[in-house]
């Protein structure tokens, strides 16, 4: 954003660099505009106080610049935001504009907006239409004495004539209906009928500016003012024409109750093709083809300038004719049909590659009118093969057939998919134009025009968010009808992406017919069922297991290991625990010698001795024991031992029934959700908390 402390230093009045009377450069004025507007839509009070000036202080200022045309249009911009509690510099400031706007031969038009835009915001809107109407009948009144005197004005020498039309062209620009002048009405009518008969064009054209914005303010005095707008478009130069066109594309667009601007059902078709004929001739209506109503000929005449001599004359009718349909007002489907293809032609012919603001109109133009709905895509839908068959059909001195028919195509594919993607309109109007094209290559004349229809029948895209039965239809029928191998081939590439479309349709309604409300609360209840058990075994055996595992500790705890008794010891002595002694066969075992070499120590070799007397529960009588030694523990735990493994296989085998279980709700849960991206984490997260 602009700061106040940084934007500020560089005024031209700041810290005094300049006085208010200094001549200003107009980048310098330019900035302290921009700076005055920022200040006052941000309604910063620091940043308005300090760039912009008490009224006497402005007056100064424009003073010293009225020379120079640029600075003074500037600063007069900054008038009304100016603070006009002083009264006294308020009229002092009203007066000196007011002279500036009497005095024609000082004042350039091009300063005449700003000064009437100034006045307007220091009086009330009825004094100021009467201030404006005196100024206008006293510059023409002196204008008049000094042509008595002097003469006629030289070429180009200020004249009262251009003055006058320039203020009454900028009051109009200033209302908006017509009773706000109503006590200017019939001098403005008079002075500019009267004006219109000048020989200086120039002077023609503020008339013709003058009574178009006239005609705005009142459907009915539009009306009245339409024939001489015709006139004008027929037989005058090229300036006043383009004025007197965009005069009747802005009644057109406006108004709408009258019979003379109602839409005709249709257009005269001769209009059709732009660019195939050429010369001024081309809006001259033959009276033979003149449509018996008037508001016929006028539609006709405003279609018959798209392919105008002139390239202001096709521009304004391009943008105007765009405006018209984008607006609504054209309701009439076949007469939007015609306008729609008359623009898209002109738009790639040749011979508007040079009118720039026709191209960059309608480049704008074709991507808003399809983004609006989707019936303004379908409408491009239906106009794409009419307007292909148009530009193949164009003769040889035609413009049009140098066109490229396969990128006209291409590009009202792409502007139907990039302004209604996402939504059904795209798909509903590529299924429309396929459905045109299927029924182009049926219909095909040669195999030259099957192979055209054929190529750009692969560019269509649609899915199953509509019914492709009947298009599969056509395809078939554009299949067997055909007999050239490249259109066959083209046909069958997309005849095989249709079925693959309609396949996966039926997949998906056989997993959506699978899945139902109900199977997914069975499913979700007996996952969560499932779980629950899950979680209950889980905990159980781990407080089994923990249990004994406490008791082992205590009986550790408590038990000290007692030594074998003194006759255990001699019997192992007595077999000198050699290291091919069966320690198994010593309590009655019959295993085979170990035919290893056993090259354990003594101490281990006594403790594998005790682990081998653990083996057998009738090897020991129960005298030669301590009731306390570790081996009756062992034994004694070795005696409920089997219970708790029993019960853990139980458990076990119920957690393996819940785990397959919980697996296969899983899976079906995978299947009803593939594109659910959380599965995977789930399994994971279940995988860690069972490990």
């Amino acid at each position: 954003g602009i700061k106040s402390s940084a934007s500020v230093s560089f005024l031209p009045y700041h810290d005094h660099k300049k006085q208010h009377s200094d001549v200003l450069a107009p980048e310098e004025a330019f900035y302290w505009r921009i700076l005055g507007k920022v200040a006052t839509e941000r309604n910063d009070d620091e940043l308005m106080e300090a760039s912009l000036l008490e009224i006497p202080a402005m007056s100064e200022a424009i003073a010293a610049n009225l020379h120079t045309g640029i600075v003074t249009g500037e600063l007069m911009q900054l008038v009304p935001l100016l603070d006009f509690g002083d009264e006294v510099g308020r009229k002092r400031l009203y007066t000196m504009l007011g002279s500036l706007l009497l005095d024609y031969q000082s004042t350039a038009p091009s300063l005449v907006p700003h000064l009437l835009a100034a006045l307007s915001a220091m009086e009330s809107s009825a004094e100021f239409v009467a201030f404006v109407g005196g100024v206008m009948r006293t510059t023409q009144a002196s204008g008049e004495e000094q042509e008595a005197t002097d003469g006629a004005p030289a070429e180009g020498a200020p004249c009262w004539r251009r003055h006058t039309l320039a203020v009454c062209c900028g009051l109009l620009r200033m209302v908006s209906k017509i009773s706000e002048v109503a006590l200017l009405s019939d001098y403005i009518k008079h002075m500019a009928e009267e004006l219109i008969q000048s020989p200086s064009a120039e002077i023609r054209h503020a008339s013709i500016e003058c009574l178009g914005l006239f005609s705005l303010l009142d459907e009915h005095v539009a009306g009245s003012y339409i024939p001489l707008f015709v006139k004008v478009l027929k037989y005058d130069t090229e300036p006043l024409q383009v004025t007197a066109l965009s005069a009747m594309m802005d009644a057109l667009l406006i108004f709408r109750q009258s019979s003379w601007n109602a839409v005709p059902a249709q257009l005269n078709t001769a209009y059709t093709v732009p660019g195939e004929a050429s010369g001024a001739s081309d809006v001259q209506e033959d009276s033979s083809q003149r449509p018996a109503d008037d508001n016929s000929s006028v539609w006709n005449l405003v279609f018959s300038c798209l392919h105008h001599s002139s390239s202001g004359v096709r521009g304004v009718a391009a943008e105007g004719l765009g405006k018209l349909v984008l607006g609504g007002r054209i309701l009439s489907s076949k007469v939007e049909q015609q306008l729609l293809l008359a623009l898209t032609l002109l738009y790639f012919s040749p011979m508007s590659e040079s009118d720039v603001q026709l191209r960059q109109c309608l480049a704008i133009f074709f991507p808003a009118f399809a983004a609006k709905d989707q019936a303004n895509a379908l409408a491009l839908a239906h106009l794409a093969v009419p307007a292909l068959k148009h530009i193949g059909a164009a003769p040889k001195t035609s413009p049009l057939s140098k066109v490229n028919a396969l990128q006209v195509g291409q590009y009202l594919l792409s502007v139907m998919d990039e302004a209604v993607d996402g939504t059904n309109g795209a798909v509903a109007a590529h299924l429309a134009v396929a459905t045109q094209l299927c029924k182009a290559v049926i219909g095909a004349p040669s195999h030259a025009c099957a192979k055209f229809w054929a190529k750009l029948l692969n560019q269509i895209r649609v899915n199953t968010s509509v019914d492709l039965e009947p298009l599969s239809a056509l395809v078939e029928q554009a299949l067997q009808s055909s007999s050239d191998s490249v259109a066959v081939t083209a046909m069958g590439k997309f005849a095989k992406s249709l079925q693959q479309v309609l396949e996966d349709e039926v997949d998906a309604g056989a997993n959506n017919k699978a899945k139902t409300p109900d199977d997914d609360e069975e499913r979700d209840d007996e996952e969560t069922e499932v779980e629950e058990q899950m979680q209950a075994l889980e905990v159980d055996v781990l407080d089994k297991d923990e249990a004994e595992g406490k008791a082992d500790e205590r009986s550790k705890a408590k038990l000290r290991p007692t030594p074998l008794s003194p006759s255990l010891m001699h019997q192992v002595k007595e077999h000198k625990m050699d290291e091919d002694v069966n320690l198994g066969g010593l309590f009655g075992h019959d295993h085979a010698p170990s035919t290893k070499t056993d090259k354990k120590p003594a101490a281990k070799r006594g403790v594998a001795a005790r682990r081998a007397l653990q083996d057998d529960e009738d090897a020991v009588p129960s005298g030669m024991l301590s009731p306390h030694s570790p081996l009756l523990v062992r034994r004694s735990s070795r005696a409920t031992k089997p219970v708790a493994s029993a019960k853990k296989e139980v458990d076990l085998d119920r957690l393996l029934e819940l785990e397959e279980k919980r697996e296969k709700a899983a899976w079906l849960k995978r299947q009803s959700n593939d594109d659910d991206g959380d599965d995977d984490e789930e399994e994971e997260a279940e995988e860690e908390e069972d490990a």
